[in-house]
Order: structure tokens, then C-alpha cells, then sequence
């Protein structure tokens, strides 16, 4: 259903009712890798199972004074197989869906807003996303029922200071959690990155962009990581068809990243070696 309160104003609403549908690559009763450490297992029980939502949507516009507003919510409900996880040898860990049934729960909302400033060309937005899941999962025959949080907060912005001088700035700060049983302990993970490029323009030739990104992701109160990164290149137009460029990644010469990922019954930690400091020339010809 959508309904029109004027040209500014719009309501839409949403439901459905489906029945899951069937997997057929879970249509396997051995053991497949994903990773190190991590097996799944298929199942030949091809049964389905209900579920249904409900959706709503608002949006607003009023593209002279450049506002633009956007609001969607969502929840769903229904019923599924009981996610079940169990060791093999203590080296490896098998996922599979179980022929138990459980019930699940997901509620979302988000929220965007943006402003456009015409006299300065450049246009601020605003976001917001949340989301909660409850549901049961289980761990070597033991059950457990478990509530998951995740929130979202992010800004953007991109204008022109200047007619020589640009800004595109994005920065978002994410906050997910997890509780177990009736368990008091909260299992949290914070985590934020940002980016901003400034882009150069001293003459029509050459253009030159400078970025710089910093991440962070903290697990509880002792693990975190933190990392930034700084680049910089440029571009120079000898004529419409001929270009020569150069970019120089990664200033700061880092040589690891790292992050935590949290899900039900489980805390994954992930890093990475990366391309140290590092710099390429080149042209590029059209024809």
C-alpha cells in the first residue's frame, strides 16, 4: 500500500507471508571447508518452514530547500531450523542446521537524512540503523537462546570549499552485542572508520587528490586495534587523449589490519598482512 500526503510526503506499507525456500546447497549430508577451522554441513531434509513481515517506509523530499528525508522499519518473524554447532577432533568447527525448529525474531529500522547546500555545492547526510534478532542456537546439544544488537550511526559530507579546493569526508561508528541465556554479561564490539580526500585542482591540468583512513574496532575492554592509512595521487592531462598518473598508497608504511566479528556462540578475530608503501606510475592514452 502507498499513499501520497502531497509531493513531499510519502507513506508506503508492506507485508507478506512466504515459506522458506529450499537450499540446494545444503542438499549434502558431508562435510564441506569454508575455512580453516570452519566445516558446514548439508542436510537432505528438504522441508519448509513459515515466516512472514511487516514494512513501513516514510520519505520526505523538498528539493528546493534540498532536504531529504527517509525512514524504513521492519519486522519478521517466523520459524526456522536451529542453527547447531559442534566440535570435530578440537581442531575443527561444524555449522549445520538441525532438524530441531526454532522461532526467530528480527526488528530493524533506519534512518537517512541529507541536506543540500546549494551556495557552497556540497550536501550533508545523516544515517542511522538498528537492528535486533532473537533467537536459539546450539552448541554441543547444549541450547541457548541468544538476543543480538547492532547499531550504525554514520555522517557524510562532500562539498567544495573553494573553486580550487574539495572535500568528501564519511565517518560511521558501529556498536553490536550479544547476550546468551539470561546471562548478565554483555559479549560487545566497537568499531569506527573514517575517511577523508581532499581533491586539489591548482590549475586545469592537474588534479590531486590526498585521502587519509583510520579504522578502530575494540572487543570488551582489552582487545583493540587501531590503524590509519594515508594516500595521496595525481593526475596530469597533457591533452583530452593523454594522461599521466601517479598514486602512492599506504604513506604510513602499515604492514598488518586487523578486526573482530562478533555472531551467537562466537568471537572471530581476523588480521591481515598488507601491501607495505607502494607506488605506481603510469599514462593512459585514449583512442
Amino acid at each position: 500500500m502507498k499513499y501520497d500526503f502531497g509531493p513531499r510526503f510519502t507513506v508506503k506499507a508492506m507485508t507478506d507471508y512466504t515459506m522458506s525456500a529450499i537450499d540446494e546447497q545444503q542438499i549434502f549430508s558431508g562435510l564441506i571447508m569454508q575455512d580453516y577451522k570452519y566445516l558446514t554441513q548439508g542436510r537432505t531434509d528438504l522441508g519448509q518452514l513459515p515466516g512472514y513481515s511487516i514494512n513501513m517506509e516514510l520519505e520526505y523530499r523538498d528539493p528546493l530547500k534540498g532536504w531529504f528525508i527517509k525512514g524504513k522499519g521492519r519486522y519478521s518473524a517466523g520459524k526456522d531450523f536451529e542453527q547447531t554447532r559442534y566440535f570435530l577432533n578440537d581442531d575443527y568447527i561444524v555449522n549445520v542446521l538441525s532438524n530441531n525448529i526454532s522461532n526467530y525474531v528480527i526488528g530493524s529500522s533506519s534512518t537517512e537524512i541529507s541536506k543540500t547546500f546549494f551556495k557552497s555545492a556540497s550536501k550533508l547526510t545523516g544515517t542511522f540503523d538498528f537492528s535486533r534478532m532473537n533467537s536459539t542456537i546450539s552448541q554441543n546439544n547444549i541450547q541457548n537462546e541468544y538476543t543480538g544488537s547492532y547499531y550504525v550511526v554514520g555522517i557524510q559530507y562532500k562539498g567544495n570549499i573553494t573553486r580550487w579546493l574539495g572535500i568528501n569526508y564519511s565517518g560511521s561508528y558501529e556498536y553490536s552485542t550479544y547476550v546468551i541465556g539470561k546471562s548478565e554479561s554483555i559479549i560487545a564490539n566497537h568499531s569506527t572508520d573514517h575517511n577523508i580526500t581532499f581533491t586539489l585542482l591548482p590549475f586545469d591540468k592537474l588534479d590531486i587528490d590526498l585521502s587519509c583512513d583510520f579504522y578502530l574496532n575494540k572487543y570488551g575492554t582489552d582487545t583493540h586495534f587501531s590503524a590509519y592509512f594515508i594516500n595521496a595521487s595525481a593526475w596530469y592531462y597533457i591533452n583530452p587523449d593523454i594522461q599521466v598518473f601517479i598514486h602512492a598508497k599506504n604513506l604510513t608504511d602499515q604492514r598488518n589490519f586487523s578486526y573482530t566479528s562478533l555472531q551467537p556462540m562466537q568471537i572471530t578475530h581476523f588480521e591481515y598482512k598488507i601491501r607495505p608503501l607502494n607506488i605506481l606510475l603510469g599514462v593512459q592514452v585514449k583512442f
